[in-house]
């Protein structure tokens, strides 16, 4: 049962084979193409559990772990446990489900934000990592909510790939994630 795999906090790193998966991982040079943000709502009965994500076109939302297991039971999803204090778990998850409704990152950002020529045009502009306030992509939403609780980051969350989040110290592997625990 997914439910004893996991704490508030956690993360789901994708291992994605679609075509804008194998572009993200190809240009973060990352092993993940998606990261999101394990969160628990109770409705009453249960507590299923939740991806807090930023999707394209959607944006930042929460989708069941359990529908995205079986809707796509070809993707590889891995979870990492967040090794923090209980009260900094739930501050990370505070500070993502605020930003629930923001828009997905525009390709410019994107762009801007990782791979070579991005980082040559912000070191020749002394530009800011993020362009579009209100709007991110994954690993930006995750690396957002662990700043704003204090957690040290290799640099701002802009510039974080899915690959960063899963190297921080306080990050690490617990299991890939199959049907049969969800």
């Amino acid at each position: 049962m997914i439910g004893n795999l996991i704490y508030p906090g956690d993360l789901f790193f994708w291992r994605g084979r679609s075509p804008f998966a194998n572009v993200v991982r190809w240009r973060t040079a990352s092993t993940y193409s998606h990261v999101a943000l394990a969160v628990p709502l109770y409705d009453g009965r249960q507590t299923p559990w939740y991806c807090l994500e930023a999707v394209p076109l959607a944006g930042v939302r929460l989708y069941p772990v359990a529908r995205y297991l079986r809707e796509k039971p070809e993707e590889q999803i891995d979870l990492f446990r967040l090794d923090v204090t209980g009260p900094e778990r739930w501050k990370v998850v505070r500070l993502a489900l605020a930003e629930v409704g923001d828009g997905y990152a525009l390709l410019s950002q994107f762009a801007w934000s990782v791979g070579w020529l991005g980082s040559w045009l912000r070191r020749l502009c002394g530009g800011r990592g993020d362009l579009h306030i209100g709007r991110q992509f994954c690993s930006e939403l995750v690396a957002g909510a662990f700043q704003g609780a204090g957690l040290a980051l290799p640099k701002e969350p802009a510039l974080m790939t899915p690959q960063d989040v899963a190297e921080l110290p306080y990050v690490s592997f617990v299991e890939p994630l199959r049907l049969s625990n969800a």
